[in-house]
């Protein structure tokens, strides 16, 4: 076990256990045992556990067994790469977008837009209301052109 004041690397835990009620304790990978930790009540200890955890789960994630960090890139060539990729991509994005929107004004021109189910709503309400289309100005109730 270490002494008070030594810090624990994140890469040399290999898991931080539950032992006992109110106590962990935090293995390294070699299976010694580097931190014992007792908690006042068990609720805190699950508390500490959980996020310990989670870091250390953070931490494989990001760090492989070499030691080497994932996910980032290693020089500018890379760097620049990803950043190509990225905008190639949000050019996609939009391309698709103005596509889509385009399909959508042809589709409501072509429809006539949401005239015929404004009308219908109207006459929907005003029955509802006990007002015949006569009285309310409408023209046929909605069930069609007029």
């Amino acid at each position: 076990m270490r002494t008070a004041g030594t810090e624990i690397q994140a890469g040399d835990i290999k898991s931080i256990d539950a032992n006992g009620a109110k106590s962990m304790t935090v293995l390294s990978k070699t299976g010694d045992v580097l931190l014992e930790i007792e908690a006042a009540e068990e609720a805190q200890r699950d508390l500490w556990l959980t996020a310990l955890n989670e870091v250390l789960l953070h931490n494989f994630k990001v760090m492989g067994e070499d030691g080497v960090v994932r996910g980032q890139p290693r020089n500018m060539k890379e760097r620049a790469e990803k950043e190509l990729y990225f905008q190639r991509r949000q050019k996609d994005i939009e391309l698709k977008r103005k596509s889509t929107e385009a399909k959508k004004a042809k589709f409501m021109k072509e429809a006539g837009g949401l005239k015929y189910t404004a009308l219908h709503m109207a006459g929907r309400a005003n029955t509802a209301a006990g007002v015949s289309d006569e009285e309310a100005g409408g023209g046929g109730g909605g069930d069609g052109p007029s």
